[in-house]
């Protein structure tokens, strides 16, 4: 066997991968046949010389001993994409600071067309036929495309220098051309290499335009500021006005979910018409759909793309809409096979996309939580100042003016004590919706500070000042102070807790377990190319992720599924996947159930519990205890 590699499309020697340790033989010395091995290989990037902006292509291409001819098997066509961390620079002059290009959308496209080409069939065949049409005419596509990109930035790049910019459109462009020449002279193979030299290019266009994205100073001959006044950076990062990022999230969240339910919809009827057939227009109608769903999904990640921190969900995004334009065209041509499996590389990229959206929730939580923490230390610490001047100033002999400025300090403190509290509920009601642990975090501590009669203290120890008694004020002022610490402590426990909360891990074992599924269907439905030494990987997997899921969730039944997973490895293999599959579907029941169960009762917490009362009660209570504060103290 051999592992064939290339470097932003130079060819590299392949590494050849030995069976010698793994043959056994028989009494008599003749070799036993070799069924499945698992091997490990390890290709060092600096002995390779791989940089920044270099794209490695790796396949592994495997034979047997057969006489007189082998048979030959290799894997799909894998890429890694060699990144340095990036960081905004300033580079005067440079055109990016004004043109914001979305590179990822070129450079997958691309790998869809690499990818394509490593599958085409090397025997005649309607299907070789076929992919020997569309993918040039997709490479064509693509580097009109590129052309458009170009014309956009041509004359800026000329003026700013940046040939060197203008030399890696020229190469992604020349390359492509290179790679349709090959197919025009039937040489599909030949055309990997330019296809991986043009995403080359295209990479390090991207690092260039994204290393530059958030331009410290204007360009020369421009004020650096948008059409709304605002600096780049501010229209790159900051959300619309009057949307919060937790709105924005909260939206996405919405219009992902819909995403992925509609996506579900179209895999249905794909696997529907594979096992039945089209019938009518059902294939046009299905294709355009996945279409207007590619649409959706293009627009979702723009509406993205002004949030830090977003990159993630962009390029899964940006994964799933392409794998959508290609399932729509296999769904335009009629093939239902081809259809289902881009729809299903793009539900799988969707849920990838909601899991980093899921992680982007849970740190804007975080953040939530540890601000109103800081905010409440550092009223704890004004508040704590305030008892201290209140008690020397009861040893000495404070003026009228005196008393009044430390009277009006107080009140002050007392109301943003109370918007604190106001805030902490508002919000707490916001994420009820979107991160109901958050607003369960929010709502007990504010429930916990407004039992402690803090806001009474505070108005008490104000009233003392304003009859002249400093002394009566002080105690009252520590106490509050201690209180409003209490309450910071609280808010960071609770952040504390809700970075390491068991469901967002039980989330994503959810996640990896339908994934995991998805791949056993696969193998059962290709059982004689299916790697048989897989399934028993997954197996041990699962049987220790059943484990830690029995930890997360309490519930026992989960020790049981790992048992199980444990104990099916004996029978023949297509009984083994037989039952593997069974025993993950319950565990996919079961966990489901439970995050229902959770999701749920979370929900139905913050309904009933951070749900404002009528505005003329709540103004009635608001007065009562308000005269109960300004009672004087004995």
């Amino acid at each position: 066997g051999r592992i064939h590699l290339s470097l932003s499309g130079k060819d590299l020697e392949p590494v050849p991968v030995s069976f010698d340790e793994l043959i056994e033989r028989d009494p008599d010395g003749k070799i036993l046949p070799v069924k499945e091995a698992l091997l490990a290989s390890y290709i060092d990037l600096d002995s390779i010389n791989a940089g920044d902006g270099d794209l490695l292509a790796i396949y592994v291409e495997m034979s047997d001993n057969r006489e007189p001819e082998a048979n030959v098997t290799r894997t799909e066509l894998l890429f890694v994409e060699v990144r340095e961390p990036v960081e905004p620079m300033e580079m005067e002059g440079m055109p990016m600071e004004q043109t914001p290009i979305d590179f990822r959308q070129l450079i997958e496209e691309q790998k869809r067309l690499l990818r394509e080409t490593h599958r085409i069939p090397p025997s005649s065949s309607s299907k070789r036929e076929q992919m020997m049409n569309e993918i040039p005419a997709g490479l064509s596509a693509l580097a009109i495309e590129i052309q458009r990109i170009y014309n956009e930035v041509e004359e800026a790049l000329i003026e700013s220098n940046r040939l060197d910019l203008s030399a890696l459109f020229m190469r992604a462009l020349a390359e492509n051309a290179k790679a349709v020449q090959s197919f025009e002279a039937g040489s599909p193979d030949q055309s990997v290499t330019p296809q991986a030299a043009s995403m080359s290019a295209l990479m390090k266009l991207e690092n260039a335009f994204r290393q530059n994205i958030r331009s410290k100073q204007p360009s020369e001959g421009s004020s650096g500021k948008g059409e709304s006044g605002e600096s780049e950076e501010q229209k790159e990062q900051d959300p619309p006005e009057g949307q919060s990022v937790a709105d924005m999230l909260r939206e996405a969240k919405e219009k992902l979910d819909e995403l992925m339910k509609d996506q579900n919809v179209l895999i249905s009827g794909y696997d529907r018409a594979e096992r039945s057939g089209w019938s009518g227009d059902q294939s046009e109608a299905s294709a355009q759909s996945q279409s207007d769903l590619s649409d959706s999904t293009r627009s979702l990640r723009r509406e993205l793309a002004a949030l830090r921190g977003a990159e993630g969900v962009g390029g899964n995004l940006a994964e799933a809409g392409q794998h959508m334009k290609s399932a729509s065209q296999e769904a335009s041509g009629a093939d239902a096979g081809g259809a289902l499996r881009e729809g299903l590389r793009a539900r799988e990229a969707l849920r990838s996309a909601a899991g980093e959206l899921a992680a982007m929730i849970a740190e804007v939580a975080t953040n939530e939580l540890e601000s109103a923490a800081q905010a409440a230390e550092g009223l704890a610490q004004e508040q704590s100042a305030a008892a201290g001047a209140s008690e020397s100033a009861a040893t000495g002999n404070p003026s009228e003016q005196e008393l009044t400025a430390m009277e009006a300090n107080q009140r002050e403190l007392q109301e943003r004590f109370e918007d604190l509290l106001e805030s902490m509920a508002q919000k707490a009601r916001e994420a009820g919706g979107t991160n109901p642990q958050l607003g369960e975090a929010l709502q007990e501590a504010a429930r916990s500070a407004a039992q402690r009669g803090t806001s009474g203290h505070m108005e008490r120890a104000a009233n003392a000042l304003l009859y002249g008694q400093p002394g009566m004020a002080a105690p009252m002022q520590a106490s509050a102070g201690e209180q409003i610490s209490q309450l910071a402590n609280d808010l960071m426990e609770a952040r504390d807790r809700l970075a390491n909360n068991p469901t967002r891990r039980a989330q994503a074992l959810g996640r990896e377990l339908q994934s995991a599924l998805e791949e056993l269907h696969s193998q059962a439905r290709n059982s004689e190319d299916a790697p048989k030494g897989r399934l028993e990987e997954m197996r041990e997997e699962w049987s220790s992720r059943f484990m830690e899921l029995q930890e997360l969730t309490g519930l026992q039944r989960f020790g049981g599924l790992s048992g199980q997973m444990a104990d099916s490895g004996t029978a023949p293999w297509n009984q083994q996947l037989s039952a593997t599959r069974g025993i993950l579907q319950e565990g996919a029941r079961l966990l489901q159930s439970f995050l229902f169960e959770e999701g749920s009762q979370s929900s139905l917490r913050m309904n009933r519990e951070s749900a404002p009362p009528p505005d003329q009660y709540r103004k009635m209570v608001e007065e009562y205890f308000r005269r109960l504060a300004r009672e004087p103290e004995e």
